[in-house]
């Protein structure tokens, strides 16, 4: 492949989407015309003017709120934060893609987080000097204003005029996909900026067949997947088809040879780079989630709401949400409704522009992806598969729930498509002195307009600045547990602790949630009932490197308030701060002895008889360590065979520790000596059913764990409390 064009990229003097087929295929490439300086300001300008426009009054709320919808930070506050840790880390010399300052002490991999790295960097000037509220609103604005900018680039590529060019701009970003997800709060879909950068580099990497604009494409595909992974992984199926269509319209073989090396090249980048962030592959299916194809179809678009009107709309928008939520709810989510004037100029551009068949499949292409797994008509299921079954082989796509994001991409070609209608007509009429381009883009301008957005302003409790204030490191502990909101994450920033939970859109496993602890009954908010090992909140607690719990009241129940008020009456924790909203209780600094527990679901209910407490463990049980230790720690156990002498066998992971014969009929003490960094053990034993059907093998009662010679007991590794931002939310 040639590092240069065998011929100069030729002058857009006539529309390459009207022209034939021809040696270059000009129907699927373009070159964009050149043009003033003053004309590229003018249209990032008017287009982040269309930003305000369209977001008002967010502008009156720059530093202090966001908009989404609710009274509770949940996507948008996520986004904040994510910005956040993005400018912490960065400025720290760390890699933003690991934290350890989300459901601490464990290390959380964000990648398959929305962190959205290129929108921080996008706007890290803003968040440096203005702060994370200011910077997601900035990056909101750059949608309106690179995302228009971009997409006028890409219409005049296809050889529309400017006006037509301006109209497909405003369409898209306008859209209500767009508007829809400005509302969710969701960053990295808010950001719709990289979409059209992407096909622009795309479709001018194809016409030019070089080495330097096959990377350029390649660099921005990547951007798109590192800012969205739904906006890139669905790009790279849309331009397999997008390349294969353009090679089949390419009549000559040189020609095709080195258009389809320019698309290898595209492909083999994209996937290098998102290896490294990914190897080994086998991660990938890791990340997929059980229920992923009632997710997907959850998450899919149905046909009824191509037909919806705009649901945003000051004049009919209520009505239209009533309408669309009572046949399909999660309709109003989509934001699948492109409008009468929009949907007519497209079927104009088809209608006079017969050469434009091969964008018309690939806008067939896109919404039957959009329909997901199985066709949805209305609300309901219909039974009938479709392709995106066949992209449910890989599991990345299984660990794609939201087919319905096809949308973006479609939004993006109907908008294209509607210029080239609107420049055919405008050509039609040329000599009849009609402002048909005006008339037009009026009553698109009307279609889409929208309501006065909700402004949600993150608030943060005075209280927690004195977190902040106090010099002995350690985690904060929220309850009751928002993992599906993030309002502890916006908390944080003025804070600067690590959080021991957190919202994130795969929530990670958690061990200390998972044993049967005091911690787990915390977390629960339950009562503790007697268990086959101690349990000491304090140590615990402080063992895993938490130095505050929170209760916010005004999330909890009465009977959960009461429970948890009583849990942390215990010694070795005091209420620091009480207000109607919050409690504090400071964790006392004391020395931690080490704590192993059951797995809670690996083993039978505790049973009792008044003086003992045992589990019966069926073939396979596990106890672990709260907090691995860095010594060696001697634990102990009793265990008892059903009805006869039984085989056990312990492994620390796959190395076997011991191998003992447990008598029946009385309770044997074992001991064993785990080596350092050992955190859980795995017991294996032969089972046998009982009358009431179960089958087991060993009662375990008296799990007992201690540091041998009486050293240190196991302590997780302190993070430093980070620095709190001097403004909103935090004033």
């Amino acid at each position: 492949m040639s590092t240069r064009a065998t011929t100069p990229p030729r002058q857009m003097t006539a529309s390459p989407a009207f022209a034939s087929p021809s040696d270059d295929s000009l129907l699927l490439v373009g070159e964009t015309p050149r043009e003033a300086w003053y004309v590229h300001l003018l249209v990032l300008t008017g287009f982040l003017l269309v930003g305000v426009l369209f977001t008002w009054p967010l502008v009156l709320h720059w530093q202090s709120g966001t908009i989404q919808k609710g009274t509770l930070p949940v996507d948008a506050g996520q986004g904040i934060w994510n910005l956040w840790w993005a400018y912490q880390s960065l400025s720290n010399g760390q890699l933003p893609y690991v934290t350890r300052y989300l459901f601490f002490p464990e290390t959380v991999d964000l990648f398959w987080q929305p962190l959205n790295l290129p929108n921080a960097l996008l706007v890290f000037p803003v968040l440096a000097y203005a702060g994370p509220i200011a910077a997601f609103n900035a990056i909101t604005m750059l949608s309106f204003s690179l995302g228009g900018y971009f997409s006028y680039q890409l219409a005049r590529a296809m050889g529309v005029d400017r006006l037509a060019a301006l109209l497909a701009g405003f369409l898209f970003v306008a859209s209500p996909y767009h508007l829809q997800r400005i509302l969710g709060g969701s960053l990295e879909l808010i950001a719709i900026q990289w979409l059209p950068l992407y096909l622009w580099m795309l479709m001018r990497a194809l016409h030019r067949r070089t080495i330097r604009s096959a990377l350029a494409a390649a660099a921005a595909l990547l951007l798109t997947t590192l800012a969205s992974q739904y906006y890139g992984l669905f790009f790279a199926v849309y331009s397999l088809a997008h390349g294969l269509l353009a090679l089949l319209l390419t009549r000559t073989p040189i020609v095709r040879l080195r258009m389809a090396s320019v698309g290898v090249l595209i492909g083999m980048v994209w996937a290098g780079v998102l290896l490294l962030f990914v190897w080994p592959p086998a991660s990938l299916d890791r990340n997929v989630l059980t229920n992923w194809y009632d997710r997907q179809t959850y998450h899919s678009m149905s046909l009824i709401d191509l037909l919806a009107p705009n649901v945003q709309h000051p004049l009919w928008g209520d009505a239209a949400t009533a309408w669309l939520r009572s046949i399909h709810p999660i309709g109003v989510e989509v934001g699948a409704t492109f409008g009468l004037i929009t949907t007519g100029l497209v079927l104009v551009a088809f209608w006079l522009r017969r050469a434009m068949w091969p964008w018309l499949l690939l806008v067939l292409l896109l919404v039957v992806l959009s329909l997901g797994p199985e066709l949805k008509v209305g609300g309901q299921l219909s039974g009938i598969p479709l392709p995106f079954l066949l992209l449910d082989a890989a599991g990345p796509f299984r660990n794609a729930s939201r087919p319905s994001l096809f949308v973006a991409h479609l939004s993006l070609l109907l908008a294209l498509l509607a210029a080239v209608g609107l420049h055919a007509l405008r050509q039609r009429f040329a000599t009849r002195r009609l402002p048909v381009g005006v008339v037009l883009c009026g009553l698109v301008a009307f279609e889409l307009l929208v309501q006065p957005w909700p402004v949600l302003v993150p608030q943060v409790a005075p209280a927690y600045l004195s977190m902040h204030d106090d010099p002995e490191p350690g985690a904060v502990l929220e309850l009751p547990p928002l993992n599906d909101a993030s309002q502890y994450m916006v908390n944080q920033l003025c804070h600067g602790r690590p959080l021991t939970g957190g919202y994130l859109a795969r929530t990670p496993e958690f061990p200390a949630t998972a044993y049967a602890s005091a911690v787990r009954d915390v977390w629960d908010g339950r009562e503790a009932q007697p268990d086959i090992a101690r349990r000491d909140l304090a140590n615990e607690l402080a063992s895993l490197g938490i130095r505050y719990v929170v209760l916010n009241l005004e999330r909890m129940t009465p009977d959960r308030r009461w429970i948890n008020r009583q849990q942390l009456a215990a010694p070795g924790l005091r209420l620091v701060q009480a207000t109607p909203a919050l409690e504090i209780y400071q964790v006392e600094q004391q020395t931690v002895q080490p704590a192993m527990f059951p797995v809670a679901d690996a083993l039978f209910a505790p049973e009792g008889d008044g003086r003992r407490t045992w589990r019966w463990m069926g073939e396979r049980a596990r106890l672990g360590l709260l907090v691995p230790s860095a010594l060696p720690v001697e634990v102990s156990f009793e265990a008892s065979a059903y009805t006869s002498p039984r085989r056990l066998q312990i492994f620390a992971r796959t190395r076997l520790l011991a191998e003992v014969m447990v008598p029946a009929g009385s309770y044997t003490t074992l001991r064993l000596l785990l080596p350092p960094g050992t955190r859980e053990l795995t017991l294996l034993s032969d089972t046998a059913a009982t009358p009431e059907g179960r089958q087991v093998s060993l009662a375990i009662s008296n799990v007992f764990a201690r540091v041998v010679d009486g050293g240190p007991g196991p302590r997780v590794a302190l993070l430093p409390t980070l620095p709190t931002w001097h403004g909103p939310p935090c004033k």
